[in-house]
């Protein structure tokens, strides 16, 4: 039944979201091909006066549709996923999911997974457009590879700080889409005002995880900087290395036990505190 679900709100949020994405991989080949045309012909910069270029104006087109586009693809598809979950869970098409022969945590679940994967192509289709647009336009760059992975090595990169920088991204989306379920399961209860419910629980959510973060770099930060018995370049080699890997470590901790809190309020809510 999960997969239902899940499949379910898969076929539902890209009926909207495909449709972004398609727009997204058209204008991104056409608006840098015209960015590169535009900026290697002398005469489209100029201007005649009291007239316009046509192909400035087109250049300006270009550029704001383009901008427009990545802006809807990672602000609309967001918005989108939080209203389908709000609108799907508590309101009157909530009360059809909550009667569903299926557990509340696999409900929730499903929703919160589809979002993460969503939102996880949405960043990658932006930044491979983002590449693809510089790419087309300055060229393909000259890197050193081997030298860029011996520096890092050098400098305390690990294939253990990799794995932690990358799962502290994914991480940090399932902390937001978590910490907005909650947000909604909570001011739901608040009958007259539950999108203002929402938005103040959210604010202080986020402010309690600002101090927890706090505390947990402060203590970092003194640990970093307590008086030790290394030679002076042996302290700085274990500093370059706590660095780069506590840090990650530590917010990857964190951020997991947020997501784990804002989970749970979420199936709590929706399954003892449901008010619709």
């Amino acid at each position: 039944m999960l997969g239902k679900l899940i499949k379910h709100e898969f076929k539902h949020t890209g009926r909207y979201i495909i449709w972004m994405l398609l727009a997204l991989v058209v204008v991104t080949p056409v608006s840098a091909l015209y960015t590169k045309f535009y900026s290697e012909n002398d005469y489209a910069s100029l201007y005649i006066a009291d007239s316009f270029d046509i192909l400035s104006i087109i250049q300006a087109i270009v550029t704001i549709t383009y901008t427009c586009t990545i802006i809807a693809v990672v602000v609309a598809s967001a918005i989108l996923l939080m209203y389908r979950f709000y609108k799907s869970m508590v309101t009157g098409e909530g009360y059809l999911t909550h009667t569903l022969p299926v557990s509340t945590t696999s409900i929730v679940f499903s929703k919160l997974f589809v979002a993460f994967v969503w939102i996880l192509v949405c960043g990658i289709l932006v930044i491979c457009s983002i590449i693809t647009f510089t790419i087309i336009n300055v060229g393909l760059p000259d890197i050193d590879i081997p030298f860029i992975l011996e520096s890092l090595r050098n400098d305390g990169f690990t294939v253990f700080t990799a794995f932690v920088l990358i799962l502290t991204i994914f991480l940090s989306i399932i902390q937001q889409i978590t910490q907005l379920s909650a947000s909604l399961a909570i001011g739901h209860r608040m009958n007259n005002h539950p999108i203002l419910g929402s938005i103040l629980t959210y604010i202080v959510f986020d402010f309690i995880m600002q101090i927890v973060s706090t505390i947990f770099m402060f203590f970092y930060i003194d640990y970093m900087f307590m008086p030790s018995a290394y030679s002076i370049n042996e302290t700085e080699q274990v500093m370059v290395s706590q660095i780069v890997n506590t840090p990650f470590t530590v917010l990857c901790i964190t951020q997991f036990i947020f997501c784990a809190i804002y989970s749970f309020i979420t199936v709590y809510m929706f399954k003892k505190k449901l008010n619709i």
